[in-house]
């Protein structure tokens, strides 16, 4: 039988070829010439699914974007589409394994999702100016519809033990590059990479703005988002169990909390704690009282209680950061920025509350009225009319609710009830590669440390995303231990 993937790197490789010699001797080179290039890339990347799935992932953490992309997308959509493509191509010419009954559980609740969220958009308005219409607002639709509609494509593309662990790795290596690059223009006046950091010059002008802004309380807001990868690789790197691996885990853990205290976010602080008493709870093999009392969860006690004591003679962002943990002695200034921000957030919640029950049975959708947010253009962005018009509620659920109405949070919540309770599942059968496994666990920990945190406590609805993304790393762990792709059969 004849297999065109063989072929298909040099029907680009001819397309490129072709097109270069056809534009040097027109002495130009045309839209549609550049176009026909960009084909022919199309066609040499098809074959290679598992590395667009890679690639996808690694850049989604990344954030990085390039100039000429819409501001609605990112470099990681680029990947994706491609995947897409791939996958695509995959099952014309080969009808590849079915399904297994767990992976079509999951995919019946993320296809109930994406019903939703298109009926909504059709039904209250996409606010995309391109499809004219007339409300602002509507990129958490791409985001979601996107990250739902790789989640269903990955579940046909089977990454190698290998992959996996190249891909988990790169995620959180990747993740910090946010970070870095705010913390490199910020102190270090190094702006050309920021600019390619999530949405380019808008990213770059507003780091720039908080920077001149003086205040004692100044908050480098995005190293928040290294931290958590931060703490993540902290678990990652204590498989081994020898000397090595622990000085890691603890240089790891001193620079989460490092990111942490100049982001001053205690959101960020309380994931890390959160990931780390689930991936201890997990370990779900040895008794619990092991799972409890352990020499992680002494040396975690012993660090929280040194955060509590040293606390007073920290900056200020460092302080405000720790004023969730019990009796802890803050400065004046950063415990009422704290309490302040506590309140309002609360206050937030009871007024979008109180507007729920209009939107049970159909959501409100994610785009709002133009004139609307006009008219609180004069209000600073933490005005409630503000923040409920643009509808920025600080709770993952409230905003599925309100947003999606019921519906929506029905398949928000299966979705994620699936993915633990097929996950945990996993957890306490032996896995044929350890490390996979460990992984996994931390992977897992993640995932339960993103519900508790960003959808119930802090995030919005776009905080799925990273869960329909976190759970693909999920399932390719799970297949790739169970060798339906295995080393010796890799193409790519």
């Amino acid at each position: 039988m004849l297999n065109i993937n063989r072929y298909l790197p040099w029907i680009g490789f001819t397309v490129i070829a072709g097109t270069v010699v056809i534009g040097a001797g027109m002495g130009t080179f045309l839209t549609p010439l550049i176009v026909l290039c960009l084909a022919g890339v199309l066609i040499m990347l098809l074959p290679h699914s598992r590395s667009l799935l890679m690639g996808t992932l690694i850049l989604l953490a990344s954030e990085v974007t390039l100039p000429f992309l819409s501001e609605n997308m990112s470099f990681y959509m680029v990947a994706g589409a491609l995947m897409w493509a791939s996958v695509s191509l995959q099952a014309v010419l080969s009808r590849g394994r079915p399904l297994t009954a767990d992976e079509k559980k999951i995919c019946f609740w993320v296809v109930g999702f994406i019903v939703v969220l298109v009926m909504t958009a059709s039904l209250r308005g996409s606010g995309f100016r391109f499809l004219n219409s007339e409300k602002w607002g509507g990129r958490p639709y791409l985001l979601l519809l996107f990250a739902a509609i790789t989640l269903l494509f990955s579940m046909r593309v089977s990454l190698t033990a290998t992959q996996c662990r190249r891909t988990v790795m790169g995620y959180c290596l990747a993740g910090l590059i946010p970070s870095f690059a705010a913390i490199a223009m910020h102190y270090g006046g190094v702006d050309f990479f920021a600019k390619f950091v999530g949405q380019g010059e808008d990213a770059a002008k507003m780091v720039y703005g908080l920077a001149g802004t003086g205040d004692p309380m100044f908050r480098l807001q995005v190293a928040n988002v290294g931290a958590t990868y931060m703490f993540l690789m902290m678990w990652m790197v204590v498989y081994s169990k020898n000397f090595t691996s622990h000085v890691t885990m603890a240089m790891c853990g001193l620079a989460g909390l490092l990111l942490t205290g100049i982001s001053g976010h205690r959101i960020s602080l309380l994931y890390g704690v959160v990931l780390s008493v689930a991936f201890c709870l997990l370990n779900v093999r040895v008794p619990l009282r092991k799972r409890i009392i352990n020499w992680y969860s002494a040396s975690f006690m012993v660090v929280i209680v040194s955060l509590i004591l040293l606390a007073p003679h920290l900056p200020y962002t460092y302080q405000r950061s720790l004023s969730w943990l019990p009796y802890v002695d803050l400065a004046s200034h950063s415990q009422a920025d704290a309490d302040v921000t506590a309140a309002w957030r609360i206050e937030v919640w009871k007024r979008a509350l109180d507007h729920a029950s209009q939107y049970l049975v159909l959501g409100k959708g994610f785009a709002f009225s133009r004139e609307e947010m006009l008219s609180y253009v004069q209000w600073t962005m933490n005005d409630y009319n503000f923040v409920l018009t643009s509808h920025n509620y600080h709770n993952g659920l409230i905003h599925i609710l309100i947003d999606l109405g019921l519906p929506g949070l029905l398949f928000a919540i299966g979705f994620v009830g699936v993915v633990l309770k097929q996950h945990y599942v996993l957890l306490k059968h032996p896995w044929i590669h350890p490390f996979l496994g460990h992984l996994h666990r931390v992977m897992l920990a993640g995932f339960v440390a993103q519900i508790v945190v960003y959808v119930a406590v802090g995030g919005g609805a776009t905080t799925f995303v990273r869960l329909f993304f976190w759970t693909i790393m999920l399932e390719q762990l799970r297949k790739a231990d169970l060798c339906i792709a295995p080393e010796a059969k890799v193409a790519s």
